[in-house]
């Protein structure tokens, strides 16, 4: 698997490298990272290549310094004081010699102007050596226009301009600066009769080639100063890489090699083990770049006492640990996945170059994914998303699928704190619909309806760049906005306001259309948010309900039997209707309920059917009762009492209610009976103190009852109670 990782690296024609492919498709499973991420995973090899080219061509320009001779006394004592590290004496020693001789040479020709030409010269070269690009080229650009009067510095300066554009190319990617620094080297070869001049001219534009991707081009160019390359580092170098990026291994292995035998120490030596060790595991040969990657970690130099210190002295300090754990946290990142994970953390916090960390954590989101480290996840994912550069869309769709799997969890298991809690410390970075949907049901079954509806209406903005359940701006699968109003209604609904409630549903009324729902925006709902739609109204009902407005609530109810055709709907406009003094509708609503109920395949089949069957006849019975129909009312609530499974309160009103039937059919014993089980089963209630009133008075008019009943010896009797 890691070999893989390289080879998706090595042959590569552009710079755009590719994270996290193997060679099985990616899999959303735990068992490896669940997305590709392009364009960060192998970029911190590509800044440690970019810097050490840089230094290699650098390096190149001290050699020209330090090799300099020259017939100027002042001159070889500038050159001497730039060897002893006094750049800046040198410097001034220079522009002294510069300013005499233009004093002696007005024209530009002559010894004295060849000398001002030397001069500035090299005082583009210690600017170049020191990285300050904008001087090292105003001053060759004060020779380049020195074409006659034998100026020998001229084509040296055309080069050292176009070496100086190259550095500037490989540190910053400017593909059109690259093209024009590929011309320069190029018509200094063919303008040059100085051997040494266009070998060092063909070599840059090779490497011109070579850094553009053009790499058999690169390497027939190479061919032609094959003896000349390993002269010089910067060449070595670029010729070493051209062939890791033509696919080339063996030849690469070579020049590498190469290259550490004549320069085997510093900077360089160190990502020679970093390519040694690509090289091995690209062979299939793990252990071997496992060997060299460790090198790069655990390096060793005798110190004076003999014993072994860990360092590595070189021109980029710090960084060779940090290439070896990079490189190993990729070979153990599918069989030692648990090992990568803790080398990348322990990397955290260390400072690093932020090509490196940017690539370090995205390795860890996605192994963290993989791990099932959700909370690691959303940590490493949040930092990386905070950094400015690349790979932010790859790592967002991570992020999200991370959130949308602790959410949907802890929804699914009704778990709203824990809902909430991901919400509030991801808030800035949700913009799933369907995790949002899942926050704001969360706060609403919280009983935080303000919270709530803050969601639903953030789901309605269509300015919200809100993606849908494939990645689309917009409405989810066509019914967000109408799932939004639903959810907004119910907030309302929650804090009372029906008429806001209302307002809310009307836009997403059902159509005739048996089980389909059209939106506003055109798009058809289905069954599921059909039902959540009559949901709402059946709330709303309730909330009339319970506030007295039987009419609306009527109004709602029926809208909820439009997609939802459940018997409890039915039994609660049933209700309203008595509420209202509409008792024949209710008595026909009830009377269906129950056939319906009793009706094989029909709602007998429904969840909790002999419930429902009993609540219908007790409210039957409230229908007869409200009618004075007694008897009608006595037998509807002796066959829902029995069965229903209704609370407490409930069946002491209906037992109260069945004692005044009795009372008014003339069955007072029954009635005392009935009253009596009522003050029993709620003494201190309202309806116990209620039937003890009607037992005081049943026991005020017994006795006469009874003397009524008795023989008579007069012609008059106590009229009959």
């Amino acid at each position: 698997m890691a070999r893989f990782f390289l080879l998706t690296f090595f042959f590569a024609l552009t710079h755009s490298m590719v994270f996290g492919q193997t060679a099985r498709q990616p899999s959303t499973t735990a068992d490896q990272p669940s997305r590709t991420v392009r364009g960060t995973g192998f970029l911190w090899r590509e800044y440690y290549r970019k810097r050490v080219g840089v230094m290699m061509l650098k390096s190149g320009t001290g050699k020209l310094l330090e090799g300099h001779t020259s017939g100027n006394p002042a001159i070889i004592k500038a050159v001497q004081m730039m060897k002893a590290g006094r750049g800046q004496v040198a410097l001034k020693i220079l522009r002294e010699v510069s300013a005499q001789s233009a004093v002696l040479d007005g024209r530009g020709a002559g010894e004295a102007g060849l000398l001002k030409d030397e001069a500035i010269y090299l005082i583009g070269l210690i600017y170049e050596g020191l990285g300050f690009y904008p001087e090292a080229l105003g001053n060759y650009a004060r020779i380049s226009v020195r074409r006659d009067g034998g100026g020998v510095f001229y084509r040296k300066a055309m080069l050292r301009t176009a070496f100086v554009n190259l550095m500037k190319t490989v540190e910053g990617g400017d593909i059109a600066l690259l093209e024009e620094t590929s011309d320069r080297f190029y018509g200094v070869y063919r303008e040059s009769s100085d051997p040494a001049e266009w070998e060092e001219a063909l070599a840059g534009y090779a490497v011109t080639l070579y850094e553009s991707g053009d790499h058999a081009d690169a390497e027939d160019v190479f061919r032609k100063i094959d003896g000349y390359i390993y002269l010089h580092p910067a060449y070595g170098f670029s010729r070493a890489e051209n062939y890791l990026r033509a696919g080339e291994i063996e030849k690469a292995k070579d020049a590498f090699q190469r290259l550490s035998a004549q320069y085997g120490e510093g900077g360089l030596l160190q990502y020679i083990f970093l390519r040694l060790g690509d090289i091995a595991v690209m062979e299939g040969k793990e252990k071997d770049g496992e060997l060299f990657y460790k090198r790069l970690t655990e390096d060793v130099k005798e110190t004076e006492d003999g014993k072994e210190k860990k360092t590595f002295a070189s021109p980029l300090p710090g960084d060779a640990p940090v290439m070896g754990k990079m490189a190993l946290s990729e070979l153990y990142m599918n069989e030692k996945r648990a090992e990568s994970v803790n080398i990348l953390k322990d990397m955290m916090s260390m400072p690093l170059p932020s090509e490196v960390r940017d690539a370090a954590l995205v390795y860890l989101v996605n192994l963290s994914r993989a791990e099932g480290l959700y909370r690691d996840t959303l940590a490493f994912s949040k930092e990386f998303l905070s950094r400015p550069g690349p790979g932010k869309a790859e790592v967002k769709a991570v992020l999200d699928d991370t959130l949308y799997l602790i959410i949907s969890g802890a929804h699914e298991r009704k778990d709203y704190t824990g809902v909430m809690e991901v919400y509030y410390g991801n808030r800035e970075f949700i913009k799933d619909k369907r995790i949002l949907f899942m926050a704001a049901e969360s706060f609403l079954n919280a009983g935080l309806a303000d919270e709530a509806a803050a969601i639903y209406g953030r789901l309605m903005n269509p300015q919200g760049g809100l993606v849908g359940r494939r990645g689309r701006q917009g409405r989810l699968d066509g019914w967000g906005d109408a799932g939004a109003s639903i959810g907004l209604a119910r907030c309302r609904i929650m804090k009372g306001d029906g008429a806001g409630a209302a307002d809310a549903l009307r836009a997403v009324r059902p159509s005739d259309r048996p089980g389909r729902l059209d939106s506003p925006q055109g798009g058809l709902v289905g069954r599921k948010e059909q039902a959540l739609l009559a949901d709402a109204f059946r709330l709303l009902g309730d909330l009339h309900l319970r506030k007295g407005e039987y009419g609306e609530a009527l109004s709602a109810y029926s809208e909820a039997l439009k997609g939802m055709d459940k018997p409890e709907i039915y039994l609660k406009k049933a209700h309203a209707h008595v509420l209202r003094g509409e008792e024949e509708r209710a008595v026909d609503i009830y009377l269906d309920v129950i056939k319906r109920l009793s009706i094989k395949d029909g709602w007998s089949a429904v969840k909790d059917a002999a419930t429902m069957g009993a609540k219908a006849f007790l409210g039957l019975g409230d229908a007869y009762y409200s009618m004075k129909r007694w008897k009608d009312s006595l037998d509807s609530y002796g066959r829902g009492i029995g069965g229903a499974d209704a609370d407490k309160e409930e069946k002491i009103r209906v037992r109260y209610r069945m004692g005044e039937a009795n009372f008014f059919t003339g069955n007072v014993e029954e009635a005392v009976s009935a009253w009596q089980e009522v003050v029993k089963e709620d003494r201190d209630g309202y309806m116990g103190r209620l039937a003890d009133e009607r037992l005081k008075e049943v026991d005020l008019w017994q006795p006469y009852k009874q003397q009524a009943n008795q023989p008579s010896t007069t012609a008059s009797q106590p009229a009959r109670m």
